[in-house]
């Protein structure tokens, strides 16, 4: 990487000195953007930082890199085999995309302008986001025997200070 900082994932143009972004995409990860029309061909993630300031640059990368972590694990939860990980991740998508999740029947009851807003999007994106912003992703239907177990994961704070024969009941 060019520069002389030691961040991680920030480059320097030597010839203008202007501050990148840069990050290898994972190989576990790369499928999905051999997906996307738009990023088919990629293997790094490259963001101008439109700055010539190490100090501004350096906060700028930080943001990017947290916000690329945060899009890498909902791709995770989306490729996810349990169901609610793909439904929540659905939902993430679709708001990151700008629309409100709603399934597919709901978006067909939308007025006209914002179903081809919505196919318009689609159409430019990959199957994860396509299925999300068209509300392909089934809402899962919660089981009883896995409702305690759900409860248990969101309230583990909670159950810090009991043992195990207390938690099980």
């Amino acid at each position: 990487m060019g520069g002389d900082s030691k961040e991680k994932y920030l480059d320097q143009d030597k010839t203008y000195g202007t501050y990148y972004y840069l990050r290898r995409i994972p190989e576990d990860i790369l499928h999905f953007y051999q997906d996307n029309k738009k990023t088919k061909n990629q293997t790094f993630v490259r963001r101008a930082l439109k700055t010539k300031d190490l100090g501004v640059a350096i906060s700028k990368v930080r943001a990017f890199n947290h916000a690329t972590e945060e899009y890498w694990k909902n791709l995770f939860l989306m490729d996810s085999k349990n169901a609610l990980d793909r439904y929540e991740a659905a939902v993430i998508r679709a708001r990151n995309l700008g629309f409100t999740y709603m399934t597919a029947q709901k978006v067909a009851e939308l007025p006209i302008q914002e179903i081809v807003e919505r196919v318009d999007v689609a159409h430019d994106s990959g199957t994860l986001d396509r299925n999300a912003v068209l509300g392909l992703v089934k809402i899962p239907e919660l089981r009883l025997n896995e409702s305690f177990l759900l409860y248990r994961d969101i309230s583990k704070s909670h159950l810090l200070e009991k043992n195990e024969r207390q938690v099980g009941q």
